[in-house]
């Protein structure tokens, strides 16, 4: 009798974890998403401030004394969109290699954090497409554009109205969200989602079903990490309480409607969220502290000779 429950309860396990040939494709696929994921950029604090700047968006100075009215010259160093694409990219994927303690720890976190939403993937599904609202339904598939094409026409808005108004901040939101696009939806999901190769929900295989570069590419979600790589950028610059709430309440239906059109796994939306998140953040802070506005003013005081060089952000 025990030897066949325990038989029975062998074959419901296979039949919901199925692996392809060899099984160490999967052990291989795993230490590759850890490797991949070890790039995420949100814990690193790796945009290492230059000497004499305050990074923290005030004025710093030196030289003491009193400026001559009208004598200020600005010079703007606005570095060009591709020279921060390069310097990203760089300080993104080599990140690790400068992580202490506790950004492993925070990172360990995160990992764990996937894994938990694994153990619920077949109860989340169910939970998910169980219902029949018409209104979760027109939310999926409302907000599943905005993991999308979408996406980009909302970053192509900020330039644009940054343009009209000659608003700096609106401009840079544009550029870095195409950025962040680029590194985390462009690169870090798409190599994850070859390496791992996990079977979508839609072909009814099983939760944790793989084959490494064998087509399939449901972990991790690239509309979430789309969705929330543009939602991070936003809220770096736009610090409103009504924003936040809009962008990462936009953001979490898009991971919703995955699940609700039965696109992905909740898993596969934690990680695409994580990724999004912390590759959008990165870009955000890199980028603000490549940017510089360099005054230069000279000193007219009794006894006194001499430049105030002012850096602001």
């Amino acid at each position: 009798m025990r030897r066949a429950t325990a038989a029975a309860m062998e074959d419901a396990f296979v039949r919901d974890v199925k692996v392809g040939p060899p099984a160490a494709r999967t052990v291989l696929a795993s230490a590759l998403c850890v490797v991949a994921l070890a790039a995420l950029p949100g814990l690193a604090q790796d945009a290492h401030p230059e000497a004499g700047l305050d990074f923290d968006g005030r004025a710093a100075s030196a030289g003491g004394g009193q400026t001559a009215a009208g004598a200020e010259a600005d010079v703007k160093k606005e570095p060009n969109p591709l020279r921060l694409l390069l310097a990203d990219s760089r300080s993104i994927f080599t990140a690790p290699l400068r992580w202490g303690g506790h950004e492993w720890t925070l990172f360990s976190l995160k990992v764990l954090a996937v894994g938990a939403a694994a153990t619920t993937d077949s109860w989340v599904q169910r939970q998910v497409l169980r219902g029949h609202s018409s209104l979760e339904n027109h939310l999926a598939t409302d907000f599943e554009q905005l993991g999308r094409g979408p996406s980009f026409a909302i970053l192509g808005g900020f330039y644009l109205g940054g343009a009209i108004a000659d608003d700096t901040k609106a401009k840079n939101v544009a550029i870095d969200g195409l950025i962040a696009s680029a590194i985390a939806s462009g690169v870090i999901t798409p190599a994850l989602k070859f390496a791992v190769g996990r079977s979508r929900p839609s072909q009814h295989q099983g939760t944790f079903h793989f084959r490494p570069g064998g087509g399939s590419a449901s972990f991790p979600s690239g509309d979430a990490t789309q969705a929330f790589a543009v939602a991070s950028v936003i809220t770096s610059a736009y610090r409103a309480p009504w924003v936040q709430v809009a962008a990462y309440g936009s953001a979490g239906l898009v991971g919703f409607a995955r699940l609700r059109l039965n696109g992905h796994f909740a898993s596969d939306v934690t990680a695409g969220a994580l990724i999004g998140a912390g590759v959008g953040k990165a870009v955000a802070r890199i980028n603000r502290n490549l940017r510089v506005k360099v005054a230069l003013s000279p000193i007219v005081a009794p006894g006194k000779r001499g430049l105030v060089f002012t850096a602001a952000f």
